[in-house]
Order: structure tokens, then sequence, then C-alpha cells
């Protein structure tokens, strides 16, 4: 099966969603030092990629089967899902070493679903932050910056105090349990099925 990045053609600066997931829905996440290494190259790849071509990371969360990766591409929008890719190839490489296993580490290299409204922002970020149950959770999320209790430096939160109105909107939204049940199930019915 060909790469989603091949099939894609996304535009300078776009707002993708991306996932992956453990093959046949298998953990691909079997401790903390797991959860830390995908993250860690990640940030370290978007680092290394020259300036114009950076993406920017808007948010993620880490479940045990699956990850979200929330980025704006930079000026040539292939050189994102190219990120994405090559992390989801060394994680893939380095599990199979650390763990003693073989085969499939993911279902998919990746998938990217571009967001472009202001509704699916707020869906987008709904649907990670509140990730796979409903509750707010701190580790292994980008939740914890946004609701200030953690620090990040690679997070770029324009874009959501934009749309939220800054921290202190993010967090108005995010403690009204009738707005983001609403917005949860908006995502839901966006996102689902992957």
């Amino acid at each position: 099966m060909a790469s989603q990045y091949r099939r894609r053609d996304y535009k300078p600066h776009e707002l993708i969603h991306f996932t992956v997931r453990g093959h046949n829905r298998r953990r691909i996440f079997d401790n903390q030092a797991d959860h830390d290494e995908f993250l860690n190259d990640l940030r370290d790849r978007i680092d290394l990629s020259p300036p114009s071509v950076r993406p920017t990371l808007l948010g993620y969360a880490q479940m045990a089967n699956h990850q979200h990766v929330f980025m704006q591409a930079g000026e040539d929008p292939t050189h994102t899902p190219k990120v994405m890719r090559s992390v989801s190839v060394s994680y893939a490489t380095s599990y199979n070493w650390r763990h003693r296993t073989t085969g499939k580490v993911f279902q998919h290299p990746f998938r990217g679903k571009v967001v472009r409204t202001p509704e699916h922002i707020v869906n987008a970020f709904t649907y990670i932050h509140l990730n796979p149950d409903n509750s707010l959770r701190t580790t292994n999320s980008s939740h914890g910056f946004y609701a200030g209790l953690t620090d990040d430096p690679h997070i770029d939160p324009s874009l959501a105090w934009q749309i939220f109105g800054g921290r202190a909107g993010y967090l108005e939204f995010f403690n009204d349990t009738a707005r983001i049940r609403a917005a949860r199930q908006a995502a839901r019915r966006r996102y689902e099925g992957w």
C-alpha cells in the first residue's frame, strides 16, 4: 500500500491532523519511555527541518495504541508528511528492536486529515484533547501545556489562542461540559472511521 503522504496533495501552511494506530489495534506505547521516544523524535525532526519548510506543532495526544499529532505545514507542504513518515518508521524500527518483536507496528504509516474551518479547528483540539474517553489528560497530551500546567517550547499556541480567545477562553471552553460534549460528538463524526 502506498504511503498516505504520497497520495495527499497538501497545500502550503495547511493544518493537518495526523494519526497513527497500532497494527490490529495493538499497543504501540508500552511504557513512558516509548511515549517519550516518539514525541522527542518528532520534536527533533521538526527542529532539524529548514526554517522555510519547518512544520509547526499545534497539539498531540498519545494513547496506548494510537497517537494524534496536529501540525501546520510549512512553505513546502510535502515536508510535513515526510516528517510524520520518518518518525513512524524510526519508531517502529526502534520499538521492534527494544521489545524484541518483528513485523508491523502500525496499522498504516499514518493518516492525515486537512483541517480548514474554525469549527474544524475546535473539533480537532477537542478530539485530540478528549481522546480516548472524554477525560482531559495532562500526561502525554498537549492539553497540559494549553491549560498552563506544563511547559513545551515546541508547541505554538497562537492558533489555539486565536480560536479560543487565549488561555482563559481555552479553559472556559474545556470547562463547559455541554460545549465540549457537543464539539466531541461533531469531532467523532468527522474523524471516526479512519
